[in-house]
């Protein structure tokens, strides 16, 4: 089923702090927009995008559509004014697509505003989905390391003065690893406590073993 996210909600079945990043999608094609498909939806996984927020007066049917095909590609949902479809789940993330478009104005998204807005660890709302996002100047710069889900609190993730993307986090248990979704020509390490450790690559999918400890990821 797809998972509902709600705004008090900030850890995941397994008990990781969950860190979701996402875009707007009008349901059914509302205000003129093309209506979404699976392709498309499938194009922004393949991003490392991970939710999907309805928004718009689109009809509950509509919405429930929408739903479907999110959960063939193993997105969440996020029901922002879709309230036939799902009361009570207002949108988890402050920064819209719109209010995103407005602090970029027309230039293309530039990496110093990512790296401000990673500071915002409980994710956001990158853009409004559109035909073609997935080719657009907008998502290739969004094709950026970024964490998922952490076993573990204080997370911290950004740019460092040397250009490579770190996080690093205090570890606990849990039962599932934490995840990073990271391009995989990128390379990756792990150091828990000084020492290096093992992790697992599945395509883009980073997996970092639960357990405690100072955590460090570097991606170079």
């Amino acid at each position: 089923m797809t998972r509902m996210i709600d705004t008090a909600e900030h850890t995941d079945a397994e008990g990781r702090l969950r860190v979701v990043h996402g875009v707007d999608i009008e349901a059914g094609g509302a205000g003129g927009t093309a209506p979404v498909t699976a392709q498309d939806l499938r194009q922004l996984a393949e991003l490392g995008l991970d939710a999907v927020r309805i928004v718009g007066a689109g009809s509950a049917e509509q919405a429930r559509e929408l739903l479907d095909l999110a959960e063939g590609e193993g997105l969440s949902v996020i029901l922002a004014d879709a309230p036939e479809a799902g009361a009570g789940h207002p949108a988890l993330l402050d920064v819209s697509g719109l209010a995103l478009r407005e602090l970029s104005g027309e230039e293309p998204l530039d990496e110093e505003l990512l790296d401000a807005l990673d500071q915002d660890v409980t994710g956001w709302i990158y853009h409004r989905w559109e035909p073609g996002f997935a080719t657009s100047e907008v998502a290739r710069t969004l094709r950026r390391p970024r964490p998922v889900a952490v076993a573990g609190t204080s997370l911290r993730s950004g740019r460092s003065a040397g250009g490579s993307w770190k996080a690093a986090w205090d570890g606990a248990e849990a039962s599932a690893p934490s995840e990073f979704w990271v391009p995989e020509e990128l390379d990756v390490e792990v150091v828990v406590d000084g020492a290096r450790t093992s992790l697992t690559r599945e395509g883009a999918r980073v997996l970092v073993p639960a357990g405690p400890g100072e955590h460090r990821l570097r991606v170079s």
